[in-house]
Formats: structure tokens, C-alpha cells, sequence
């Protein structure tokens, strides 16, 4: 199958405020891994590229909504789309 790039957007880690990666002042891959992630799956079962899996253990979610819902509430940090995160 042949495809078109039609954008390109960054990705940046979030987490909430009170998540203890958010109390760090530089963190490094071991740091995030051991905490929670919370990666997006399609209900197809597509996954982001394994490279935005940075932590061991991980969560999977679905809803865009519900991904922020849970960075918000500290139960996990996560990779999202810097658009996406700006316009909340």
C-alpha cells in the first residue's frame, strides 16, 4: 500500500503535577520506566510504535479523553501530541 505524509506532529511526556516524575528536575529513560504509562491502541488493536513505549508497565487505552483523564489524576504519565495537550 502506498500513502501520503499529510502532517507530522511532535510528541511530548506529560504527567500531573503531582506525579513523581513532575518533582524531578531532569529525568532520564530509567526514571519513567518505573512508573506507569498510558499508551493509545485503536480498537483494531493498532499500537503506537514501539518506541513510545518507554515504561514497563503499561496501560492501554482507547479514548483520547480518558488518556488525558487518568494523566490529570496522576495515575500515570504518557506520550501525547503537543497540539493536543497545548489546546486543553
Amino acid at each position: 500500500m502506498r500513502v501520503a505524509v499529510l502532517a507530522q506532529t511532535d510528541f511530548c511526556g506529560v504527567a500531573a503535577p503531582d506525579h513523581p516524575l513532575a518533582r524531578l528536575t531532569s529525568i532520564t529513560r530509567n526514571d519513567v520506566w518505573q512508573h506507569r504509562q498510558i499508551l493509545a491502541v485503536s480498537r483494531e488493536g493498532n499500537r503506537l510504535p514501539q518506541e513510545f513505549r518507554l515504561g514497563e508497565r503499561i496501560w492501554q487505552c482507547e479514548d483520547s479523553r480518558l488518556i488525558r483523564e487518568i494523566i490529570r489524576k496522576g495515575l500515570a504519565w504518557g506520550r501525547v501530541p503537543v497540539i493536543r495537550w497545548r489546546a486543553i
